[in-house]
């Protein structure tokens, strides 16, 4: 609060004296908080040393400094505590020995030894401190001030004195060191301020009139009295006391005396859950709390009686009556006891209103679908909303509420019937304009992944780009959204009109005469042999040619098959033998055929069947006609060389087992029609194991079978076989056949949502001792479809390219469309195909996807794809 600095008049003996220079020697404290509280004031001591003796100035060693006495360190009254604390920071400490400097200067003197454990001052020095502070500690003292002295200090000095007078000790009291400490308690008025001041906060500054305004403005001006400041530097403890006791008696009486207000208006009153009111039938208590001050009241009310009102409800028949104070709410009939055909207690008009039940059930199903309509579930062209506009407008009464109907009589019944119809007509206009998403979603698929060996795919996208196919139309005040979704499917049918990739078709007849295939027009098929005059076919178009030589007479097919994408390295692949040959179109085709038997006698029909490690497929290989006694040889055979883990091995004549001749360099003599079974062995045994589980996963069958080989499950009441793995469907029926070519588990399933075109494939199978790659994939298609093309794209450069599809073909970048052209189980639906290729040391790695294209019914092509397989193994 204030204090006082000075210097002390030095005392002392031997030329070694000790005083207070520039030190407090008065301070005095306020204390505002309640409890025990201390205050700490800076109290140093210094010395000035002049001691001679045998003609030398001598260094003193202080030992001692007693509070009062050796030892002692504080002093203590009924008011409180004034205790020392010596720092280290000026005079030095030499020789501890002590736990603390402070320690050090405790000591008694019975415990001082020369030269040990003493504070030093030095030799012909003025100024020598040694730190300290006083520490005051005081309770509540009530409203008062106390003042606390140091005490006297006793000094207990040594010197080394030097010749025979030895270690010198002085033992003395300084009298002058005196430092006052003054404590000015008023926290008691603090603490009344506070409490005062949080009534403030808690009654709101009295906004709610919780107390009467005289006892608050008698509270509020003591309360700020109370607060006002003090000029404490210029007032002595005294006054401050004095002033503080009156501002505190003021305050409390002021406190004591606040009277709760029991006036109407005043408080925050809050109606409690118990609270009831009078009715009309029966009294009640109302009972509120101020939320402010707790203040409870409680007040009777006496029933009130009813007051009733009636309205009509503008049907020519009833009207509502209720209560003023709302605890009536009826519907009763009109009363016309004076016979004026209006009712005596409402004033309505009375009248039979007319029936609108049929109308409003026409007009609930209108609003059915104009609610599908904004919420997405049901898809109108915009046309169709347009009529549905344009007929409700005509339909004066559609947008009646139920009390504008109401005020309609029995005569208008014809026309309301006559507006239910049309109602019931634009019904049928809208359902009619159900716009179909699914074959635009899947011609936005189709366009994204479009084949192209087929289409030329940047101008097909770049004619649908941009389309809009969205359009707001206004119905009735609201704004829906019509889906035009014959804008782009349109523009889409035009652009792939126009940017489809022609192919032609090329037959060859056993002596090398060139046909080409000519459309017909009419599902028939004809040749040419004039390329120019030949058809352009689209790629899928599905073909039907008959044997050059004789339509009659069969023969062996063999096709080549290439694109500007992609002219494979390989012979040409037998396909099939017959008299006709049916084919989806995959590119420019070649085929060449053989003569039949019946139509050159000079040869011999020879049949290849395989055979897989002694175990004949019934599979055709190879048809081979030639004179009787001509050699065969197997090398020139079209044999399945590429049979992963297989190896040709021995020919058999089938009619008696005999053997014709071995390995891939056998020679086959013809004897007559021959059919030969073309045995090959195992290299590699290559074991699969197939698992059936159901829906819960619980395991049916488990088989293990080799590569190629045919696996058959079944399981009672299924309906469909999915892959466990991904959940792809790979058959739809009750029985599933196909060739292993991977560990599996197959999930047999009794019930599915829709049959959906799905396509799925195994990883690559490598062959690494003949250098060649299998890629096998299978496709299952709902009901109804038919396939035109399957394959796999594969991506020889890029091993991660995970959006890899048809669209992406292109020779430049290894990008290739391996189409297959032959799929196995015909007659159930789920197949499997197969593509073989030599692998490429340059590309080890790559990505691959199958790919299945089919049209439903109505003509709409469709893609599906399998997942795509990246980081696969190439070699």
């Amino acid at each position: 609060m204030n204090s006082t600095t000075g210097t002390t008049e030095a005392q002392g003996a031997d030329d070694i004296y000790s005083y207070l220079y520039n030190q407090i020697t008065n301070i005095t404290y306020l204390k505002t908080q309640p409890g025990t509280t201390s205050y700490v004031t800076e109290y140093d001591i210094t010395f000035n040393n002049h001691w001679n003796s045998w003609f030398s100035n001598r260094v003193a060693q202080l030992h001692s400094l007693g509070f009062g006495a050796y030892g002692q360190d504080s002093i203590s009254d009924s008011n409180g505590t004034m205790s020392v604390r010596w720092k280290e920071g000026s005079a030095a400490w030499v020789s501890p020995a002590s736990a603390s400097y402070h320690d050090a200067l405790m000591k008694q003197p019975s415990s001082v030894s020369s030269g040990n454990d003493y504070v030093n001052l030095p030799a012909a020095t003025d100024g020598t401190v040694v730190l300290g502070e006083t520490t005051v500690t005081v309770g509540d003292l009530g409203m008062r001030a106390v003042s606390f002295t140091t005490p006297d200090i006793h000094e207990y000095l040594g010197v080394e004195a030097g010749g025979w007078d030895g270690f010198q000790t002085r033992d003395r009291t300084n009298t002058n060191l005196h430092q006052t400490v003054t404590v000015v308690d008023i926290s008691d008025l603090i603490e009344l301020v506070q409490q005062a001041a949080d009534i403030v906060g808690q009654y709101q500054n009295n906004a709610f009139n919780c107390y009467t305004p005289q006892s608050w403005a008698t509270f509020s001006d003591a309360l700020g009295a109370a607060q006002a400041d003090l000029n404490y530097t210029s007032m002595t403890a005294d006054q401050i006391i004095s002033e503080a006791q009156s501002r505190y008696n003021t305050l409390q009486t002021a406190m004591t005396g606040l009277q709760q207000n029991t006036e109407e208006g005043s408080h925050n009153l809050i109606e409690q859950a118990d609270s009831t009111h009078a009715t009309c039938t029966a009294g009640g208590t109302a009972h509120y709390i101020c939320s402010v001050c707790g203040y409870d009241v409680k007040t009777p009310e006496t029933a009130l009686g009813h007051e009733y009102i009636y309205t009509p409800d503008n049907n020519g028949t009833t009207h509502t009556k209720t209560c003023s104070r709302g605890d009536v709410n009826e519907t009763e009939a009109c009363v016309d006891e004076n016979s004026d055909l209006h009712c005596d207690l409402c004033g309505q008009a009375l009248y039979t209103p007319a029936n609108w039940e049929a109308f409003n059930a026409a007009k609930a199903e209108m609003e059915s679908l104009l609610s599908a309509s904004a919420d997405g579930s049901m898809k109108f062209t915009s046309a169709a909303l347009e009529d549905a506009n344009f007929n409700i407008i005509e339909i004066g009464y559609y947008n009646y509420t139920a009390e504008d109907q109401a005020t309609v009589a029995d005569t208008m019944q014809d026309a309301i019937n006559q507006q239910t119809r049309m109602i019931n007509a634009a019904v049928t206009a809208l359902r009619n304009g159900l716009a179909d998403e699914s074959v635009y979603e899947a011609n936005q698929f189709k366009v994204s992944t479009l084949n192209a060996d087929a289409y030329n795919v940047a101008a097909v996208q770049s004619a649908v780009s941009g389309i809009n196919v969205e359009t707001p139309v206004e119905v009735n005040g609201n704004v829906y959204t019509g889906y035009d979704y014959d804008n782009y499917n349109m523009a889409l049918g035009t652009a792939l009109t126009e940017n489809w990739i022609p192919y032609t078709i090329l037959v060859m007849d056993q002596a090398g005469d060139e046909y080409w295939v000519v459309d017909d027009g009419d599902g028939t098929f004809s040749y040419t042999d004039t390329e120019r005059n030949a058809s352009e076919f689209h790629y899928g178009d599905s073909v039907t040619v008959q044997n050059p030589d004789g339509s009659d007479e069969r023969c062996a097919w063999i096709s080549y098959v290439y694109t500007d994408n992609l002219e494979p390295d390989v012979n040409n692949k037998y396909q099939y033998f017959g008299s006709e040959y049916t084919f989806n179109v995959r590119g420019y085709t070649e085929i060449s055929t053989t003569s039949g038997a019946e139509a050159d006698t000079a040869l011999q029909k020879v049949t290849f069947f395989l055979s897989l490690d002694g175990v004949p497929t019934n599979k055709v290989i190879d048809v081979q006609y030639a004179k009787n006694g001509a050699t065969i040889r197997a090398n020139n055979l079209n044999l399945y060389y590429n049979l992963p883990f297989y190896e040709v091995d021995t020919f058999y004549n089938r009619a008696d087992m005999s053997v014709l001749g071995k390995g891939s360099r056998a020679q086959i003599k013809v004897n007559g029609d021959m059919n030969v079974l073309v045995d090959f062995t195992t290299v590699s045994p290559t074991d699969y194991t197939i698992t059936l589980v159901d829906e819960e996963g619980s395991q049916l069958d488990m088989q293990h079978a080799s590569y190629n080989e045919l696996v058959t499950l079944s399981a009672d009441g299924a309906v469909a076989y999915l892959n466990n793995a991904n959940g792809k469907a790979l058959c739809y029926g009750s029985e599933y056949s196909f060739y292993a070519c991977q560990d599996i588990t197959v999930k047999a399933v009794k019930s599915v949502d829709e049959q959906t075109a799905s396509v799925d494939m195994a990883s690559p199978i490598i062959d690494s001792d003949a250098g060649k790659v299998y890629l096998v994939g299978s496709f299952a298609l709902p009901e109804g479809v038919t396939i035109q093309s399957f394959g796999f794209v594969l991506n020889g450069l890029d091993s991660n390219d995970t959006d890899l599809s048809l669209a992406d073909i292109s020779a430049g970048n290894q990008i290739y469309n391996l189409s297959a052209s032959k799929y196995t189980n015909e007659g159930q639906n789920g197949n499997q195909f197969t593509v073989s290729f030599n692998s490429n040391r340059m590309y080890p790695r790559g990505t691959v996807v199958a790919y299945a294209i089919y049209v439903d019914n109505a003509g709409n092509q469709y893609y599906t794809y399998s997942d795509v397989i990246t980081d696969a193994a190439l070699q």
